[in-house]
This record gives structure tokens, C-alpha cells and sequence, in this order.
């Protein structure tokens, strides 16, 4: 059987597999290694849909042929987010022209870009603050259609969802732009970080909200720096380290959309809080396991 990737045919022994599912998850595990991923599967060049149980009845004794097509995380998160840009404004143009006749196909337009979204979140390739505004921006979309049809202000809408597809275009085009630091450059932003901690509360105290709110914005930043390297690279650390660093991830999530919330709410005596007793903390023990433990 002849095994191919993008076209190009691929050395690869087959050892324990017996059907076309065991084969496509060697072949995703290869290509992880390479942060890609398998995203149309052809079987003697007709194309077949990822479905674990029928690809799992298909013997490779049976196959002349398995073609893989394959790409790069980012470029798969690249063209999410242009379909949600899209699925988005068909949305919008429906308003226009029909009104609330498919309301019902709209709520769910708007449901499945929801759920992607909350599946690129997952990836670590945008951060927290970025997915936490899409997603509450579609939720408080969809209570406009609680309301009475009469109440509903169509125009309104349109100009809401016009804003929500320039966001997830500008968040799409970071996306091109932004790379994480080195693991040796991380030492740097965390001791950046420690040291302006305690002058965040200064400055709110003397008042000086402008500097403190900077301050704020920077260090939320530096958290999902921080937090997206861990979710990008948890496998290029040893085996027996993985949990413990899976566990530092999910700390500093949770700590970290706890501030974004804080923060949307303007908030800043939690946010004091969150940094002096939670985040100083959280700093030092991610330079233990990721830049000292070893």
C-alpha cells in the first residue's frame, strides 16, 4: 500500500496496523511533530469523511492507495477564522434582505461560530481576552433574538455583527504576525513582570490610573504569552514533566480570565488582589517548571 502526504509519497513501515483508522492516527501523530494536521483523507483518490467507526471497518488489505492532505495549525486556525468572517457576513446580508424569516438558521450561524472560536481558543494560537470578547459579544447577540420581533432592532444588528467581523479580522491578521519568545526570552518578561506587580497598586492608590491600567494591559498580555506557550509546546517537554506543566497551564488560565473579567469590569481592587496574592505566585512557580526544573 502506497502512503502519501500532499501529493509526496511518505517512507513509512506499517507495523500493528490493521485498518485505515490505525493508519491515519500514525500519520497524525507523524505530522504532529511537525504542528500539522490532517485535513482531507483520500482513499484510493476518492475522498472519504472523517468518521472513526467507518474508517476503522476498512482493511488496509483493501487499499492500494491512502493520500493525506495536511496542514499547518496556523494555517487551519487562518482559514477558521476566514469562515467564521464569512459564514458572519452571509449572516448580515441575510438580515438585510429578509429580515427574521431565518432566524433560526442565523442562531445557529452564530452558535458555530461560537463553538469554533472556543476550539482555536483551546489551540493557545490567540489569547484569552481575545476569544473571551468574541464569545461574549455572540452571546449578547443571540439575547437580541429573546426579544419580540417588534423589538428588534435590525439595522442595530447589522451594525453589531459589521463590528464582531472587523474584530475577527483584526484578531485573524495577528494571527499572521504574532510569534511567541524563545524559551530563554520567557526569564525576561516574568522577572519584567514581578518587578512592576507591586507598582500597579501603588499607582492606583496615588491615583495615577492611566500608568496602572497600562501596567494592567502589559501584564495581561505577558500572561497569555505566557499561557499560550505552554499550550503550544506542553509536548516538547519529557513525558513525566507534561502533568505538571499541564497543571501550570491550567492555573494560569484560570487566573488569567479571571483578570480579563475583573478588567472588563474595571474592577482594580480584585485585580490588586489577583496580582499580589495569585499571580506573584503563579510567576514564580512557572520559572520552577519551565525555565529552572529541567
Amino acid at each position: 500500500m502506497k502512503l502519501k502526504i500532499n501529493n509526496e509519497i511518505v517512507d513509512f513501515v506499517l507495523e500493528n496496523e490493521k485498518n485505515v483508522l490505525d493508519v491515519l492516527k500514525s500519520l497524525s501523530q507523524l505530522l504532529a511533530s511537525e504542528d500539522a494536521l490532517i485535513t482531507r483523507i483520500l482513499i484510493d483518490g476518492k475522498e472519504i469523511n472523517f468518521d472513526d467507526e467507518a474508517l476503522s471497518k476498512i482493511s488496509i488489505d483493501n487499499v492500494k492507495e491512502i493520500e493525506v492532505i495536511a496542514q499547518k495549525k496556523e494555517e487551519v486556525i487562518y482559514d477558521l477564522f476566514l469562515e467564521c468572517q464569512r459564514l458572519l457576513t452571509e449572516v448580515k446580508n441575510s438580515l438585510k434582505e429578509k429580515g427574521l424569516n431565518q432566524k433560526q438558521e442565523i442562531i445557529d450561524a452564530f452558535n458555530w461560530v461560537k463553538d469554533t472560536i472556543q476550539t482555536i481558543a483551546k489551540t493557545g494560537y490567540i489569547g484569552n481576552s481575545e476569544s473571551i470578547t468574541i464569545i461574549s459579544s455572540i452571546d449578547k447577540v443571540i439575547k437580541f433574538f429573546d426579544l419580540a420581533e417588534k423589538d428588534i432592532n435590525i439595522e442595530t444588528l447589522i451594525s453589531v455583527i459589521d463590528s464582531l467581523v472587523n474584530y475577527i479580522k483584526a484578531v485573524r491578521e495577528k494571527l499572521i504576525y504574532f510569534q511567541l519568545p524563545k524559551k530563554e526570552e520567557l526569564g525576561h518578561l516574568i522577572e519584567e513582570s514581578l518587578s512592576l506587580l507591586p507598582k500597579v497598586s501603588e499607582a492606583f492608590q496615588v491615583g495615577n490610573d492611566r500608568e496602572a491600567l497600562q501596567s494592567v494591559e502589559y501584564l495581561i498580555n505577558v500572561m497569555e504569552i505566557l499561557t499560550a506557550f505552554l499550550k503550544r509546546n506542553i509536548k516538547t517537554f519529557k513525558e513525566d514533566k507534561q502533568e505538571k506543566v499541564g497543571k501550570l497551564y491550567e492555573d494560569m488560565n484560570s487566573l488569567l480570565t479571571r483578570v480579563i473579567e475583573a478588567f472588563e469590569n474595571m474592577d482594580m481592587v480584585l485585580i490588586g488582589d489577583l496580582f499580589e496574592y495569585e499571580l506573584s505566585t503563579q510567576l514564580s512557580n512557572y520559572k520552577e517548571v519551565v525555565l529552572i526544573d529541567s
